[in-house]
C-alpha cells in the first residue's frame, strides 16, 4: 500500500519522532526508510546516503536478512493491518544503549512512527472526500441536464476515493433495483442486473435504508437469485 505523500510539517514530526529515539538509544542516528521509497534520517546521515541504504534495511524487516547486531538494529513499522510499511534503522556505534535495552525500546518507538502515519493517512482522507464533493458538485452543476452523465460522475468520484476496483449505483422502478450506472464493470450481464428489493446486497440495503459490508461475496452473501449472483462474481468480487 502506497504511503501519502508527506508535507512539510508532518516530515518534521516523524524527524522529531526519530531524534527522541535517537536520544534515547544513545545512537549515531536513526532513519525511517518507507515501502514507497521515501526515507527520513535525523542528524548523522544524510538522506541520501540513508536512501542508499534503505533497501537492505526494509529487507530486514521483511525477514531477509539480520535485524539486529552489536552495532545496528531494525524494526519493523507495521501497518494496522499488521503488514509492513516500513524499517526503523538505528546505528548504535560509538556508545549505544545495549542490545537488550534496544531490544526493548525500538519497537515502541516504531509503533509511534506507525500512530503518525496512521493520522496522516486519516487527514489525507478527510481532505480528498472533501476535495471530491466539492469536486462532485461542480461537476454536477456542469452536466445538470444530462442525468446519466451526473450518475456517472458520482460513481466514478465514489470508486476512486474509496479505491475499489468497481463501484455502481441502481434506482429503484417499482418494485426492483435497476442497474444504471457503473465504473469498472466489465461484463454485459453485470450492467443487465435488476433485483427484487429485497434480494442482494443492493436489495437488502434499500429496504432496510442501512449500509451492508460483505467480506467475503461468495461466502456470505444475502439471498440472491443465481443469475444475479453469477454476474456478481463474474465481476471477481
Amino acid at each position: 500500500m502506497e504511503l501519502v505523500r508527506w508535507s512539510e510539517d508532518q516530515v518534521a514530526l516523524i524527524r522529531s519522532a526519530l531524534d527522541a529515539a535517537r536520544t534515547v538509544l544513545k545512537a549515531a542516528y536513526c532513519a525511517v526508510a518507507w515501502d514507497d521509497g521515501s526515507v527520513i534520517a535525523t542528524q548523522g546521515i544524510s538522506d541520501a546516503r540513508a536512501a542508499e541504504r534503505a533497501p537492505s534495511w526494509l529487507a530486514a524487516a521483511h525477514g531477509d536478512g539480520s535485524r539486529a547486531s552489536l552495532i545496528h538494529r531494525v524494526e519493523p513499522v507495521l501497518g494496522v493491518d499488521g503488514s509492513v510499511r516500513g524499517a526503523l534503522y538505528a546505528d548504535l556505534r560509538g556508545g549505544g544503549v545495549r542490545p537488550g535495552d534496544a531490544r526493548a525500546l525500538m519497537p515502541v518507538f516504531a509503533a509511534h512512527l506507525a500512530l503518525l502515519v496512521e493520522k496522516a493517512e486519516a487527514q489525507a482522507r478527510r481532505i480528498a472526500a472533501y476535495e471530491a464533493l466539492v469536486q462532485i458538485g461542480m461537476q454536477i452543476q456542469a452536466v445538470e441536464a444530462d442525468v446519466d452523465a451526473a450518475l456517472q460522475l458520482i460513481v466514478e468520484r465514489a470508486r476512486e476515493l474509496v479505491g475499489t476496483d468497481l463501484a455502481w449505483m441502481g434506482l429503484v422502478n417499482g418494485d426492483a433495483l435497476e442497474m444504471r450506472v457503473a465504473a469498472g464493470a466489465r461484463t454485459e450481464a453485470f450492467m443487465r442486473m435488476r433485483l427484487a428489493l429485497g434480494d442482494g446486497v443492493g436489495g437488502v440495503v434499500v429496504t432496510t435504508r442501512t449500509q451492508l459490508a460483505v467480506p467475503d461475496y461468495a461466502r456470505e452473501r444475502p439471498s440472491t437469485p443465481s443469475w444475479i449472483s453469477d454476474a456478481i462474481l463474474g465481476e471477481g468480487i
